[in-house]
This record gives C-alpha cells, sequence and structure tokens, in this order.
C-alpha cells in the first residue's frame, strides 16, 4: 500500500484540541479515512482494538503523565498490532525521544516534529514511507546530529552524508539516488561506517543498521 493508492486509514491521538481537529479535518480533505480522533492513549488503544487502522499518528506527550505517553503507546501498539504503521509526532527535537521511538522497530515508524505537518509534501512522504515498512526521522534532528565531534572524527565526509540519510530511513537504493552514486558505492560506504561503529558482522544487517542510526542519534 501506498499514501498515493487507495485511501489509507489513520487513527489520531492528539491532547491539544485544536491541533487535533486541524489535522483531522487536513488529512479527511487530502482523502485519508480517519478511524479515530482522540485526546489520550488509553482512548486510541481502545480504538485501535476495535477498529485496526493502517497508521496511528501520537503525540508524545498526552494525559495523564505529559512526558513520554506516546512511546510507551508505541510500544504497546507494536506489541499487539506488528503490521500498524506508527507514526510520532514531537515538540521536542532532541535526539532522546528519537531514538526512544526508533528502538520501538526497524521498519514501519517515523518521528516527526509537529512543524512538519505545514508540508503536505513532507508529509505524505512519511506516511508512504511508512506504509512501504520504512522509518522516517525528522531531517531537522538528524541535521542538528550532524555536527558531532565523535562522528565527525570517525567517518569521512561522505561516510556522514550516507549514515545522515539512513538516519532519515532512507533505503540503499534512496541513498544512491540522493548521492547520486552507484548502489555498490552506497553498500561499500554503509559497511564501512558499520566497521568504524564497532558493529559486528555477525549481526543482521537491519539490526546493524539500527544500531548504526541509534548510535547516530545518541552521538556515540
Amino acid at each position: 500500500m501506498s499514501a498515493s493508492a487507495a485511501p489509507f486509514r489513520v487513527a489520531l491521538a492528539e491532547d491539544h484540541l485544536l491541533f487535533r481537529v486541524g489535522l483531522e479535518s487536513f488529512l479527511k480533505s487530502a482523502g485519508v479515512i480517519v478511524t479515530a480522533s482522540c485526546g489520550s492513549a488509553d482512548e486510541l488503544m481502545s480504538h485501535i482494538r476495535a477498529d485496526v487502522p493502517d497508521i496511528v499518528i501520537l503525540d508524545i506527550e498526552m494525559p495523564p503523565g505529559y512526558s513520554d505517553e506516546g512511546i510507551r503507546a508505541a510500544e504497546e501498539i507494536r506489541g499487539e498490532f506488528p503490521d500498524v504503521g506508527i507514526l510520532i509526532l514531537s515538540i521536542h527535537d532532541e535526539p532522546v525521544y528519537a531514538s526512544a521511538a526508533m528502538a520501538i522497530g526497524t521498519t514501519s515508524i517515523g518521528y516527526l516534529l509537529k512543524d512538519r505537518f505545514a508540508s503536505t509534501s513532507t508529509l505524505f512522504d512519511a506516511f508512504e514511507r511508512i506504509l512501504n515498512r520504512e522509518r522516517v526521522v525528522d531531517p531537522s534532528i538528524v541535521e542538528f546530529l550532524i555536527d558531532r565531534p565523535k562522528l565527525i572524527d570517525a567517518l569521512t565526509n561522505r561516510q556522514l552524508e550516507v549514515l545522515k540519510l539512513m538516519a532519515e530511513g532512507y533505503s540503499n537504493f534512496r541513498i544512491a539516488k540522493e548521492l547520486s552514486l552507484e548502489l555498490c558505492t552506497v553498500e561499500k560506504y554503509i559497511a564501512e561506517i558499520f566497521q568504524k561503529l564497532g558493529l559486528s558482522k555477525d549481526d543482521r544487517d537491519a539490526h546493524r543498521r539500527v544500531q548504526a542510526v541509534l548510535a547516530f542519534l545518541r552521538g556515540s
């Protein structure tokens, strides 16, 4: 399924009423079927169990504690409904939140800052990538992290460019396209990144890829 194919189904949890109503209206006007629109993670879970959507959109901070309820709900959703895509929203560009989101799973998950919703193309690109079982990390977070000294010391400029796109969730094929490189060249750079970050060849490639991204997000 893709965001440009038949209408997909979204369940939304956001405690700020005006933002939630505006987002719901925007999604419906774009042809998205909104199966639920609620103000807490508990309400969202009830709706999902009754009617499973294609994607859930979660605010990272919701009642009752206004801390990391969205992350914890995402973990619960992934455990109960592993095929449901997850898009976590936040006003926070701190890497710890994005790192926690990416630790939930290797596929069909995204972390975007709320101001990303001002861009229709960025939002629907995220939807499409999540529906296609990819990961999405807000480019603003990745840009902020690209200057971390340990990574600059360890990696070449080209390796950093590749890792940046890996951190945003792009596939090897998409990275090759973005950087105008041959696919085999991208694969060579990624192998070098794994080696420099100390990621064992015995690990599965998907796991090593996520570990590289998490190292990037933590600034290791």
